[in-house]
């Protein structure tokens, strides 16, 4: 059933894959590559094309000259488009999961459950009763409302949800009949391919969908600025985010950024479900999520109590360290080498300043030990071989209590597994300090007074507040979006098919 991969890649003995321009899988002319170790034991998962911009310029370019057709096959066509894909989708489902796994370290659990919500995703997104066109009558003048494609979207993705992030982007925007040129991160490529071939198979249009791959800093500046480029949907960090404003020229922008999402912990909380959702909020793939809740501000009345009880379920939740594929292991590996000596620093920095650990708190080079040393030795590269004891990507859960708002840790995004909690003598300091952010995301409140509850989530400055639960995307009809540096615009079913589109009104 996988057979309909083959043509993604080259004849290479390396899996070495092609990226997707005008309907056709292509060799970069640059013959430049970029090497995919996976997180779990550096081994090479494979090689992406690293294109040059004038590459980049043709899939835009090929974009443009697609559009037209495809806006106007009807609706019913490109909904079928939509529904077959959603139909491959299912049928490999096992190889998509897999390769999230490998390529970006998720728990078996995990890489399943981001196919189910895409699969879930598309579902609800074709369910959904959106209208081309309204009327307006005032006085004696009436007023059509048309929503036209805006032409051409440019999608930016990130690592930690490749395959769900992509079609939070694609799906609407093709559905109301753009076009797309796909820019997801180095990791998390090849799985995106992957979903590119379904599309392909399902029958869209050429031209209509084209997954460019390389760095950044080559390829995602330069089409950020194309003057064929109508809309820039960007899911990544804040700096990345802010440069994309400041170059793109007329084009419209859909901002996902970063966050450092505070759960707010009250005197009444029932403490049990706060532990619960918050060690889940905080360490569930590794904590690599936006929307991961990134600090604990408790009322020092409870926070002793409090406390224990958030060590003891992560020692259960958590506490298993290792190989993501080993469905006994709870927490698995963080993207990078990068990313874990960026939590290294803040670590660092919090316990200079006089933060203490009360769980976890290690760093650690896991080695699966079913592997032999010959085989083990041929799969690593030769900078993870070189790495000493308590070097490497895995990181343990881990608490830092007495955390103050002079370390790094209670300001700066960590996007890892390293919670810092923070004492406050009551809400409303609670709502000070997690207003003095330079992100505002999400937040989350936990109390049993729900109607006070309430009245405080009115007074956080995030997009989304959630009250005795954690921070989740689901359902996806309901509003996401951020404020200050964590985004611009929103997200949700109806609101991304409405921000896909521009508004032409006749009036007589």
């Amino acid at each position: 059933m996988s057979q309909i991969f083959d043509s993604i890649k080259t004849d290479s003995a390396l899996p070495t894959y092609k990226y997707f321009v005008g309907g056709e899988w292509q060799i970069s002319r640059n013959r430049r590559l970029i090497n995919l170790y996976s997180p779990i034991d550096g081994s090479l998962v494979g090689r992406i094309q690293a294109i040059s911009p004038k590459e980049a310029d043709i899939a835009v370019t090929a974009a443009s000259l697609a559009q037209n057709q495809w806006s106007t096959l009807s609706d019913a066509k490109r909904l079928q488009v939509v529904k077959k894909t959603l139909d491959l989708l299912q049928k490999h489902q096992k190889v998509l999961s897999s390769l999230l796994t490998l390529e970006v370290g998720k728990l078996k659990k995990e890489a399943e459950a981001e196919v189910d919500h895409t699969i879930h995703l598309i579902e609800e997104t074709l369910k959904t009763k959106w209208s081309f066109a309204s009327s307006l009558k005032i006085e004696n003048e009436v007023c059509r409302v048309l929503k036209e494609p805006v032409g051409v979207v440019l999608a930016i993705t990130p690592f930690n949800y490749p395959l769900y992030t992509t079609a939070t982007k694609i799906i609407p925007a093709l559905l109301v009949g753009n076009a797309v040129v796909l820019k997801p991160s180095v990791f998390g490529s090849i799985t995106v391919l992957h979903l590119a071939k379904i599309m392909e198979e399902a029958g869209l249009v050429p031209g209509v969908l084209n997954v460019v791959t390389g760095h950044g800093e080559q390829i995602g500046r330069y089409l950020a600025q194309h003057d064929l480029v109508n809309l820039i949907s960007f899911t990544g960090s804040s700096r990345a985010g802010k440069e994309i404003a400041q170059k793109a020229t007329l084009a419209g922008l859909i901002l996902e950024l970063g966050g450092k999402d505070p759960a707010i912990v009250l005197e009444d909380a029932d403490l049990g479900l706060a532990a619960r959702e918050i060690a889940d909020g905080a360490f569930t793939y590794a904590g690599q999520r936006c929307m991961a809740i990134k600090r604990v501000l408790v009322v020092k009345k409870i926070k002793k109590q409090f406390l224990e009880k958030l060590k003891q379920t992560t020692a259960v939740r958590f506490g298993i360290l290792g190989d993501p594929r080993d469905p006994k292991v709870r927490l698995g590996p963080v993207i990078s080498d990068f990313q874990a000596d960026y939590l290294e620093g803040l670590l660092k920095d919090a316990l200079k300043k006089g933060a203490s650990i009360v769980f976890g708190g290690k760093r650690m080079a896991v080695i699966p030990q079913k592997i032999q040393l010959a085989k083990r030795i041929l799969a690593f590269s030769k900078r993870l071989i070189r790495l000493k004891k308590g070097q490497g990507r895995y990181w343990q859960a881990t608490i830092l209590d007495e955390v103050t708002p002079a370390m790094r840790i209670a300001w700066e995004e960590q996007f890892g597994p390293l919670l810092p909690i923070l004492t406050v003598n009551n809400a409303e300091e609670a709502i000070r300090l997690a207003n003095a952010s330079e992100y505002g995301l999400d937040a989350c409140i936990f109390s049993q007074n729900t109607a006070r509850a309430k009245e405080l989530a009115e007074k956080l400055e995030v997009g989304q507040v959630f009250v005795n639960q954690r921070p989740h995307r689901r359902p996806d009809q309901f509003p996401f979006s951020g404020v200050k540096s964590s985004g611009l615009g929103v997200q949700g079913i109806d609101y991304s098919l409405e921000a896909m589109t521009r508004v032409k009104s006749i009036r007589q």
